[in-house]
């Protein structure tokens, strides 16, 4: 993970999401970030880059417990599908 308060820290994406949640909160074509708690408030919007250089996805949020200001789980969004889905739509792209 590449930005925001944290700076560059070393993290693992596993677990595609290709939706999860309900309500306002639905989280679409996600990975799940490990260690959980590494992203602290601030950076979201971060790159989280693989050692070859290529953009895997953007910290987008995370998830914690009623009351708890830990994040439990925390979410990159995929970017190939931010890129097709939204940004190359209106004539952008990240990569």
């Amino acid at each position: 993970m590449l930005g925001g308060p944290s700076g560059e820290v070393s993290v693992e994406v596993i677990a595609s999401m290709r939706e999860f949640g309900s309500g306002r909160r639905v989280w679409r074509d996600s990975w799940l970030m490990l260690p959980s708690g590494t992203a602290v408030q601030g950076d979201s919007g971060s790159a989280v880059i693989e050692s070859g250089d290529r953009l895997v996805g953007l910290v987008v949020g995370g998830s914690r417990e009623r009351g708890s200001h830990a994040f439990s789980a925390q979410y990159v969004q995929d970017a190939d599908s931010l890129c097709r889905e939204f940004l190359e739509r209106r004539g952008y792209c990240i990569h």
